[in-house]
Order: structure tokens, then C-alpha cells, then sequence
């Protein structure tokens, strides 16, 4: 898969993706948003959700491995770095406020 850049802005990015093999099936290439700073939420909160979910687990605690599910999850649902991390914070200290 070959990515080349189009235009960008603010750490806003579009991207023309190029499938060799959509292209040979007659499909079209199409621009994707891709944006920054989703995306590394979205990897940080699914790494702490993978961490939480080990400790549930390890530990017996379902809280941890709840709000571990929830925060790999949470970024497939939400749109929006705002909404992400607040939801996302609540979710990462909720575990710590409930000892």
C-alpha cells in the first residue's frame, strides 16, 4: 500500500491511499482524514486499556479489567480528541478511586 501525502494542515493530514490490488479489481483510490492527535490517543488509551486488562486479570479485579475493555474500545466509538480524553480520563482514574 502506497500512502502519499495531498495536502495538510494543522496536523490534519489527507492522505491518497493507493491499493495495488483495489486498482487492479477496478476500485478507486480514495482520500482518508487522518488526524494527529487521534491517533496517538487512540494508541495510548488502548495500550493503558491492555495494561488494565492484564492487571484485572492477574489480579482478579473486575473494575481494572472493565474500565480495560472500556478504554480499548472507547476510541472505535468516540470521535473527537475533546471527547476522548475526557472519557478516557475518567476511565484511566476511575480504578485509583475506587481502593
Amino acid at each position: 500500500m502506497a500512502a502519499t501525502q495531498a495536502a495538510g494542515d494543522r496536523g490534519h493530514r489527507w492522505v491518497l491511499l493507493d491499493v495495488p490490488e483495489l486498482s487492479q479489481a477496478g476500485a478507486v483510490p480514495r482520500l482518508i482524514h487522518v488526524n494527529a492527535t487521534e491517533l496517538l490517543l487512540d494508541v495510548w488509551l488502548g495500550a493503558l486499556g491492555g495494561a488494565y486488562i492484564l492487571y484485572g486479570r492477574k489480579q482478579a479485579a473486575p473494575i481494572p479489567l472493565v474500565c480495560g475493555v472500556l478504554l480499548v474500545v472507547e476510541p472505535y466509538v468516540l470521535k473527537g480528541a475533546t471527547l476522548q480524553i475526557l472519557v478516557g480520563g475518567v476511565l484511566a482514574a476511575l480504578p485509583f478511586m475506587r481502593r
